[in-house]
């Protein structure tokens, strides 16, 4: 919707007469984004910021205000692996739409620099601190991608922790006093490999090296040969890892 600005002419040393608006009204395209709770105003026209009326771009630069401060009060303090899908959904959608409305509010506050009225009354004190709040949103928008993807790798590892309880749970049913030494459930995580016996006992290996077998919660525990001679027949292919996690070679 055009705004227009009009001139003033002076008719005594004290009084100003407005003449007609007409001639000199000024197209403006805007944009409305919604985010985080707040609105704004998007003014397209940069380069002729000069010739817009002063109130109507400080209305529009505090709307940008508005809604970065929103972004940042809604940004989660909590760590990616605690992110709601609330808090994920306005993440992603930041991760979208921010960047232009960034892009676009420097490029107004640049256009003012060049403005003769930009340069007294409350503009300067408003530019510094429409300067300071975009730094504060270009801050958390730029530490959203690696949050995500922790967030993402958080929730993939939760998954695959219920399936493998659920999984050793389910094998573990098989189990007989005649099997003791056999391998039930085996998974590696965060470098350790980890291997179930139905007895109780456990090994373990850390980074490919020799596995070690943990007997202090097995009543009668067999040999340690028995159980690394079991762990070593376990098929490669049952072994359960989690996402991301790097296959290893062992020397042993």
């Amino acid at each position: 919707m055009p705004r227009m600005r009009c001139p003033w002419l002076p008719i005594t040393t004290l009084g100003f007469l407005a003449v007609a608006c007409g001639p000199r009204r000024v197209e403006v395209r805007t944009e409305v984004v919604d985010l985080a709770g707040a609105r704004a105003v998007l003014r397209l026209d940069g380069e002729a910021v000069c010739e817009a009326e002063p109130r109507f771009l400080i209305d529009d630069v505090s709307s940008v205000n508005s809604v970065l401060r929103a972004f940042v009060r809604a940004f989660p303090s909590s760590g990616p692996a605690e992110w709601t899908n609330v808090e994920l959904e306005l993440l992603t959608s930041s991760l979208e739409r921010l960047p232009r409305v960034i892009a676009t509010q420097r490029a107004l506050l640049d256009g003012l620099s060049r403005c003769d009225f930009a340069s007294g009354g409350a503009w300067p004190e408003l530019t510094q601190r429409a300067r300071a709040v975009l730094d504060e949103g270009q801050a958390k928008l730029d530490a959203i991608p690696e949050g995500l993807l922790a967030a993402k790798r958080a929730r993939a590892l939760s998954a695959w922790r219920r399936d493998l309880q659920a999984n050793a749970e389910a094998a573990r049913r098989g189990c007989t006093p005649r099997n003791r030494a056999t391998v039930y459930v085996a998974w590696r995580e965060a470098g350790r490999t980890t291997w179930r016996f139905c007895d109780g006992t456990q090994a373990t290996s850390e980074r490919g090296e020799r596995p070690r077998v943990e007997t202090a919660l097995t009543k009668r525990p067999l040999p340690a040969r028995v159980y690394l001679d079991a762990l070593a027949r376990f098929p490669a292919d049952a072994l359960q890892s989690a996402p991301g996690e790097a296959e290893e070679l062992s020397a042993w």
